[in-house]
């Protein structure tokens, strides 16, 4: 491996062992996926976007602030129309924070190219009420969320760590979310994982699958 590559190399890694949270999905998606834009919602201090471009990835930012770390667009996520759309969408410890994560989600369905990667980390739910955390999550009700938002969780990438929760699944085309009550599991079956009971007790789960 030439100099030139070895620093590329450690400035990934540098790079990576800056990032505080997502940093599971992160490396998942960096060894297992293929794509190459990237947006990046509610970008923080812009740990992972300056991770995603050390890797070659096309980055969009967008944050309500601006601060030591400028993002490409400064304002509310919801209420910003973009003239493209992503091969992948990062909602990093977002979700928590939403009046309507419905909405969220479906925001970044539309934003997202046909089969493009939705990626979601929440905190886990360990101490129940948090400042600025209006919604607390687990895995189950994630998953279930994003289902019935348009992504295909039958086969998702999901982790839950001791702080944090991490679903990558992928968007499903043509899917209109049913109002005013939501779809049980069997209307949405197809894009719900056979196996969630064995990282979250779903009775009713388990025994659609049977």
């Amino acid at each position: 491996m030439s100099t030139k590559e070895d620093k590329k190399r450690s400035e990934q890694n540098i790079l990576k062992d800056n990032i505080i949270r997502g940093k599971t999905a992160f490396t998942y998606l960096i060894e297992k996926c293929s794509f190459t834009t990237i947006l990046d919602v509610g970008c923080g201090r812009g740990e992972v976007a300056k991770a995603f471009s050390a890797c070659g990835k096309t980055v969009t930012t967008i944050d309500f602030i601006r601060n030591q770390f400028k993002p490409d667009i400064v304002g509310d996520y919801l209420q910003h129309t973009f003239n493209r759309t992503f091969d992948v969408v990062w909602l990093c410890h977002v979700l928590e924070h939403q009046y309507e994560p419905m909405t969220m989600l479906r925001k970044c369905w539309n934003d997202l190219k046909d089969n493009g990667l939705l990626v979601v980390m929440v905190p886990n739910n360990l101490w129940g009420l948090s400042d600025g955390h209006i919604l607390v999550w687990n895995i189950g009700t994630l998953i279930y969320q994003m289902a019935i938002a348009g992504f295909d969780c039958s086969d998702c990438y999901a982790s839950q760590e001791s702080l944090e929760i991490s679903v990558i699944a992928k968007k499903v085309p043509g899917i209109e979310v049913k109002r005013p009550l939501p779809p049980d599991f069997k209307e949405i079956a197809r894009r719900l994982p056979r196996d969630l009971d064995n990282v979250y007790n779903v009775r009713s789960w388990r025994l659609l699958h049977k």
